[in-house]
C-alpha cells in the first residue's frame, strides 16, 4: 500500500498547553502526512508555536473526542487522495512517537486499523487511536454514520454509543478490523490474574487445588490497563488515566521505577517545552 497518509488529532488539557507528549508525537505525525489538530482549548499562541504545515481548529468543549473527530474528518478537502485516515487523541502518554508512528504504518493492511482491541462491554477497536482505510470512510454506511453523529457530553453515553457503535457499524457492514498491538499468551495470563482479586474473573478450579486460566477471557479486559508493560514496550505508549486515576488500583511499582522519570517529564505542560 501507499504512505499517503492523514492525521486528525484530537487534543484537550484543562490548562490549554500542549505537554512534551503530544508535541514531540504532533511533530513525528506531521513528517508522516497531513496534520490537523482540533482542540477544544488550545491557547493561540500556543497552537501558532505549532510548525506551519499543521492546521489547527479550535472548538467548544463538547462532544468528547468524537465531535473532535468529526470536526478534523470534513476539514480533509479531499479525503479520498489518502490512501488511509487516522483519529487519534491526548489520551495517552507516547515515550517513543517515532516508533509508534512507523509500527502504525507498517500495519495499516486492512479495512480499520485501530492499536487495541477490547472485548470489554463488547467487540471493538478502542478509539484513541483508528485508521480507516480510504473505500471505508468514504462508504455510505461510514459516512452516514458520522454525519449522524452528535455531541453528546456524557462519557460513558459516548463510549456506548460512539465508539462501541464504530466497530457494529464496521462488522455489520462487512469490513475487516484489527488491532496492532497483538498480547502475547504472557500479558494474557498476567491480566487474568490481576483481574481475579477484583472480582472481574474467576478461574476454573479443578481437584487437586490447581486453577485453570481460560486465556480468551483477558479479550474482556482493557488491554491498555491489565496490559500495559507490553502495549508500553511494543508500541511505546502508555493510557494517562492508568497514570492519573488507576481505576482498577493495578500495581505499576515496574512502571515507576523503570520509566516514572520520563513519563512525568512527558507530561508537563508549557509553551516551547
Amino acid at each position: 500500500m501507499g504512505n499517503n497518509i492523514a492525521f486528525v488529532f484530537a487534543h484537550y488539557s484543562t490548562s490549554g498547553l500542549l505537554d512534551r507528549s503530544s508535541r514531540n508525537l504532533l511533530e513525528s505525525l506531521r513528517k508522516a502526512g497531513r496534520l490537523i489538530v482540533v482542540s477544544t482549548n488550545l491557547r493561540p499562541e500556543e497552537a501558532s508555536s505549532l510548525h506551519s504545515e499543521i492546521r489547527v481548529i479550535t472548538r467548544d468543549n463538547q462532544g468528547y473526542d468524537f465531535y473532535s473527530y468529526k470536526i478534523g474528518l470534513e476539514a480533509i478537502a479531499n479525503p479520498a487522495s489518502y490512501d488511509y485516515i487516522v483519529v487519534l487523541n491526548s489520551s495517552f502518554v507516547c515515550l517513543e512517537p517515532e516508533k509508534l508512528v512507523a509500527t502504525l504504518k507498517t500495519s495499516l493492511d486492512s479495512d480499520v486499523v485501530g492499536l487495541t482491541m477490547s472485548k470489554e462491554g463488547t467487540q471493538h477497536l478502542q478509539s484513541y487511536c483508528i485508521a480507516f482505510s480510504r473505500h471505508v470512510l468514504l462508504s455510505a454506511p461510514v459516512l452516514n454514520w458520522w454525519a449522524e453523529l452528535e455531541p453528546i457530553s456524557e462519557r460513558q453515553s459516548v463510549i456506548e454509543r460512539y465508539e462501541f457503535g464504530l466497530s457494529r457499524c464496521l462488522l455489520a457492514n462487512g469490513f475487516k478490523i484489527k488491532a496492532v498491538f497483538s498480547p502475547s499468551a504472557k500479558a494474557r495470563c498476567q491480566a487474568l490474574c490481576q483481574a481475579v482479586p477484583l472480582g472481574l474473573y474467576e478461574p476454573r478450579v479443578l481437584p487437586f487445588a490447581r486453577a485453570l486460566l481460560d486465556l480468551r477471557h483477558s479479550d474482556e479486559l482493557n488491554p491498555t490497563h491489565f496490559m500495559w508493560e507490553e502495549l508500553l514496550e511494543h508500541l511505546g505508549i502508555i493510557k494517562r488515566d492508568l497514570i492519573e486515576k488507576n481505576p482498577y488500583q493495578i500495581n505499576l511499582t515496574k512502571l515507576r521505577e523503570r520509566h516514572g522519570e520520563r513519563i512525568e517529564y512527558l507530561m508537563q505542560e508549557g509553551m516551547l517545552l
